[in-house]
């Protein structure tokens, strides 16, 4: 039986920085945690969904954030506005 292939999300640097430009944008003059999930960085940034997650996930383990959950099970990104490192 042939294996099949498990296709893993690496996270791309140019990805990241693209997602923090946006970012930084959208948490101009905000005081408010900056919210956004994976479908509104890929239409924020123009990202495959492929690249945008694992950039959030890296994102979110340098920045000052947090992580919810909507009812229907969607991730919530939630960025402190001041995008303070960890």
């Amino acid at each position: 039986m042939p294996a099949t292939a498990t296709k893993v999300k690496v996270d791309d640097p140019r990805a990241r920085d693209a997602l923090l430009e946006a970012l930084r944008g959208k948490a101009r003059g905000q005081t408010a945690l900056v919210k956004l999930t994976q479908a509104d960085a890929v239409a924020l940034t123009g990202l495959p969904n492929d690249q945008a997650e694992p950039a959030l996930k890296s994102l979110v383990a340098t920045y000052r954030s947090h992580l919810a959950v909507t009812d229907e099970g969607e991730l919530v990104y939630e960025f402190d506005p001041s995008l303070e490192r960890r």
